[in-house]
């Protein structure tokens, strides 16, 4: 999952969204440095990047892409995923993407000093392109994909998955809500218990 995933699991929860945020350029046990709430998110992002590829709809995507996307199917499966939340923001009963988006843009602007130098360079570029709104298109989340390209060494895969990224949608769009029930269902009971270990 990307970062809309993540943050959206730890709502209403800032600290934990801003953890789940972090988690991403926390390496080892750094993550003792950061107050109970941020340090749950950064555990409970890393534990959706070490159980997502269990379930069988990621294996479903990740079996039909491979050939084609190659080393960045991870990449693309991530990117994905966020099209599909985007897309659905609605379901989820918090408000439009645009305000969730703006909200989560200033939530983080404090922690700027403990981001990363990746992470730091996807804030700031999250502020200029509005990703999270971006996600919500076919044609935005190309975009993002062509960008990422861009970057990358040997991204070939990435520009093979923004050309077919209609057809790879239609495909998988239909089983995603109930892959996103199953996944959430068993991602607050996780949280649950994160959060009984937090001081009262």
């Amino acid at each position: 999952m990307n970062h809309l995933s993540h943050t959206v699991l730890s709502f209403p929860n800032k600290k934990m969204m801003i953890g789940q945020f972090l988690g991403d350029g926390v390496r080892g046990k750094d993550f003792n440095y950061f107050e109970p709430e941020i340090r749950a998110g950064i555990l409970l992002h890393r534990w959706i990047d070490s159980n997502l590829d269990s379930f069988q709809f990621i294996q479903q995507i990740r079996a039909e892409i491979r050939s084609e996307v190659g080393l960045y199917s991870p990449v693309f499966i991530d990117i994905l995923l966020d099209h599909f939340r985007a897309k659905h923001f609605d379901t989820l009963g918090m408000g439009t993407l645009k305000k969730f988006q703006d909200d989560w843009i200033s939530m983080l602007l404090p922690f700027e000093n403990q981001m990363s130098r990746r992470l730091l360079g996807y804030y700031q570029a999250m502020l200029k392109y509005q990703w999270f709104q971006t996600y919500e298109s076919i044609e935005g989340t190309q975009k993002v994909l062509i960008q990422m390209a861009m970057r990358l060494p040997k991204s070939d895969g990435l520009r093979v998955a923004s050309i077919k990224m209609p057809e790879f949608a239609a495909q998988f769009e239909n089983d995603y809500l109930q892959f996103w029930s199953e996944f959430e269902s068993i991602f607050f009971k996780i949280q649950r218990e994160h959060m009984k270990d937090l001081p009262k």
